[in-house]
């Protein structure tokens, strides 16, 4: 399956550590050029390993590229789809027929490490950016004994693709409605909840921050960071921000409903500091319930900022009928309210999140569960998997890629002095409540939400007790 290569992590000027996204979770990968070696090493479930490749071995060397059926005006697939896949490729006269080809990292450390390794293999080197087809011909890469395995693969695929099929019959069947049971209560106690946090927010007095003590506090001021980023639409400095640009599916003559085609952000959302005239304090915003301002543009109503015309551009979609945007932001400078529980940055725990059960809520919300399962698989049946995830990632999530904004929940404690005074969620369940508004506008929407999850907790509740004395009366 495709792969994408997203972060990077610098070491050495003789050596790159990057990291791939794939299909089977995200692959560490290392490059280290030494005086007499190329050495490559990788914990990908597929060529994974360390391989080792005298330059004296080397005959010929370069890079093969692919271009994805994707790019400029079309959806967003997985996260792991790239536009673009480039390898470096060099055949061995030490292994005929087994060249070496591996992933390259991101610009600008690709061309740091193409110009090293151009250096040892001088005269040597092919080029740049072959096409795939060509390159294969020209290194060796085999292109036949492999067909075999790939129509295994496929075939694997297509049983596991008809036995998941049975399996979600059997949990409609047998599963939907203590789901829906499940549901429905969870939404009714966020609608709960979120009445209650309101509550008490508007019985707690405003503190300034000069005179704020430890426990809940309430703070009303500017939204600060000591790292902006312009929004993708609006341009405005902002704490973090999140753009979607959606079209409208006509389903029927009587209406239809917005598809996302793309999704782009920046800024973050583990840490920011609110400001009154009185001084600044820190916040670190793991689970905290945000409430932030969105902005829309429809074509044919409103016009998009020239930031935003930018990007449609970048994107490659025109800002035309049928088409919306829509930008999320904190953004900075703007007022900011805040709700939480004010104490020491020593008193936080850095570790991850305690109990098996919470380890697999976080398995499950950040997607790692599928990383953790393949891994624990048989390797056969991990790569059937992975491919698996890979093909129901593209079929399911066009329109889903460009990934969001990274939330609240995953955040990491903020670098600050342990003496710090920081606001967080705090242990005991009290509210953490952090808007872009003043405290009017952020109660308004704080109540409007939780009516709206309530009557939908309700509304499931009742379906499902419906669908329950059906099938007990049938019986």
């Amino acid at each position: 399956m495709p792969e994408s290569v997203d972060h990077l992590e610098p070491v050495g000027p003789a050596r790159w550590t990057f990291i791939t996204r794939t299909p089977a979770g995200d692959v560490r990968a290392t490059y280290h050029l030494t005086a007499a070696t190329l050495e490559f090493d990788s914990d990908a479930l597929v060529d994974g390993g360390h391989v080792s490749v005298p330059w004296n071995t080397i005959v010929e060397a370069g890079t093969a590229g692919l271009d994805m059926p994707v790019g400029r005006g079309a959806p967003d697939l997985g996260r792991f789809v790239a536009g673009q896949i480039e390898w470096l490729v060099a055949s061995r006269a030490d292994a005929p027929g087994k060249p070496f080809m591996r992933p390259l990292p991101p610009s600008p450390e690709r061309d740091a490490l193409m110009a090293t390794v151009r250096e040892h293999v001088g005269a040597r080197w092919a080029g740049e950016r072959i096409p795939l087809l060509e390159a294969g011909q020209r290194f060796g890469i085999p292109s036949g004994g492999e067909n075999l395995e790939a129509a295994a693969i496929v075939a694997g695929v297509l049983a596991l693709l008809a036995l998941l099929l049975i399996l979600l019959l059997l949990a409609v069947r047998f599963f939907l409605l203590p789901a829906g049971f499940a549901l429905g209560i969870w939404l009714c106690r966020k609608g709960l909840t979120g009445r209650r946090d309101a509550f008490t927010a508007a019985h707690t007095p405003t503190a300034r921050v000069s005179s704020a003590t430890n426990g809940l506090i309430e703070i009303e001021g500017l939204a600060r960071t000591g790292q902006p980023s312009p929004a993708g639409v609006s341009g405005r400095p902002s704490v973090w921000w999140d753009v979607t640009v959606e079209a409208w599916s006509k389903q029927s003559d009587s209406g239809g409903t917005w598809r996302q085609l793309a999704a782009r952000h920046g800024g973050t959302m583990d840490y920011m500091e609110v400001e009154d005239p009185t001084g600044r304090l820190s916040m670190w915003l793991k689970d905290a319930n945000l409430l932030a301002h969105e902005e829309s543009w429809e074509a044919g109503r409103d016009t998009l900022p020239s930031s935003g015309a930018e990007l449609m551009a970048q994107l490659g979609f025109s800002f035309g009928p049928h088409v919306r945007v829509r930008e999320a932001r904190m953004e900075v400078g703007a007022p900011v309210y805040v709700l939480g529980t004010l104490d020491r940055r020593r008193t936080i725990p850095d570790r991850g999140p305690d109990g098996m059960a919470a380890r697999i809520v976080t398995q499950i919300r950040t997607g790692q569960w599928q990383t953790t399962l393949v891994r624990n698989l048989p390797r056969p049946v991990g790569m059937l998997v992975a491919v698996l995830f890979g093909f129901l990632g593209i079929v399911l999530g066009v329109g889903r890629g460009g990934e969001r904004v990274k939330g609240p929940q995953d955040s990491a404690p903020p670098d600050i002095p342990p003496d710090a005074l920081v606001v967080w969620k705090g242990r005991t369940g009290r509210p953490f409540i952090v808007s872009n508004g003043r405290e009017a506008q952020a109660l308004a929407q704080l109540r409007s939400r939780s009516l709206y999850q309530c009557a939908g907790g309700i509304a499931v509740l009742g379906y499902c007790a419906y669908e329950l004395i059906r099938l007990l009366w049938r019986t």
